[in-house]
């Protein structure tokens, strides 16, 4: 972040969130309030690679929709994404983002102040992806590096992704941070975010992958970046082809894909937007499979930089 950088929330969408914390407040008691207090300490740190929430948030999370009614319940987990939303500034001075990165965050907060306003959602919770995203986002555990993907600051891959990686790419730091942690790490994540599909598409991923490029530039610490979705499956070449470009565009350029398997969630996500692969789903002609990116740092800034040397 240079003196000049981008602003990261203007002063209108700022007094804008500033009229909606104040409309929470009004209609919480000082319990409630109190309550989106502790939901915000709860979160994990964000250089411990922990996905989600965390553990300590969902539990805590949990108790109180025991605790309260639904209504105030989904306001005080509105009031703690506003709240974030309105300190995210000062957050993210402590994240060392690039100026290609933080010119992103106009917009993004703009997005989230509208889906606030007009969210009816009572299960915009701890279990709803929505909420984990915006609170994520509004926290600084992850970045926007597009309109459609965000990107964790810091995850660390599973045991057996990590032997499995291992096996593919035996590097002497990738053992030191097994016996370490447990697992290879820390790696930045990437999600897709289905709100905001507007750069859904193969210039808008290499503008994503180049910020991310940017971003591992100066966090030496991060090992390349990760991510699993359905659409990395090979099997898209027949099923949807207008998408291989997902799966074959990182592995020309150095990246690594790992099987990962099928959830109900890969299911879903997969037939939601495409006629064609839910019928052959429901047919039982295809079945969604996730596979899991993992791009090193080297490759991925060696193909970052290839790309700034073509431009004129």
């Amino acid at each position: 972040m240079t003196e000049e950088s981008p602003r990261v929330i203007d002063k209108t969408t700022a007094e804008a969130f500033v009229m909606e914390r104040d409309g929470l407040l009004k209609g919480l008691t000082q319990e409630q309030q109190s309550a989106a207090r502790e939901l915000q300490t709860a979160l994990p740190d964000w250089r411990r690679g922990i996905g989600g929430l965390g553990s300590k948030f969902i539990s805590l999370s949990t108790a109180l929709r025991e605790r309260f009614k639904q209504s105030a319940f989904l306001d005080i987990n509105k009031l703690v994404v506003v709240d974030f939303a309105l300190r995210l500034t000062e957050t993210i001075a402590q994240r060392n983002i690039p100026d290609e990165v933080l010119a992103l965050y106009p917009a993004k907060v703009s997005q989230l102040l509208a889906y606030l306003r007009n969210l009816s959602d009572h299960e915009y919770n701890f279990a709803h992806d929505d909420f984990v995203k915006d609170v994520r986002f509004a926290s600084g555990l992850s970045v926007p590096c597009g309109a459609a993907q965000v990107v964790d600051l810091s995850s660390i891959l599973g045991y057996k992704t990590s032997a499995r990686l291992l096996f593919c790419n035996p590097l002497t730091r990738y053992v030191r941070s097994i016996l370490r942690s447990g697992g290879i790490g820390p790696w930045f994540q990437i999600h897709t975010d289905s709100r905001s599909l507007n750069d859904f598409d193969e210039p808008g991923w290499d503008a994503c992958y180049m910020r991310i490029a940017a971003l591992l530039r100066v966090h030496p610490e991060i090992l390349g970046t990760a991510g699993r979705a359905w659409f990395y499956d090979p099997v898209l070449e027949t099923v949807s082809p207008r998408l291989t470009y997902l799966r074959q565009r990182p592995v020309e350029r150095g990246a690594f894909m790992l099987w990962s398997g099928t959830t109900d969630i890969d299911i879903r996500n997969a037939t939601a937007k495409s006629a064609n692969r839910r019928c052959l789903y429901e047919a039982g002609k295809y079945t969604p499979v996730s596979y899991i990116l993992l791009w090193p740092r080297e490759r991925l800034i060696a193909w970052a930089d290839s790309q700034r040397e073509k431009r004129p």
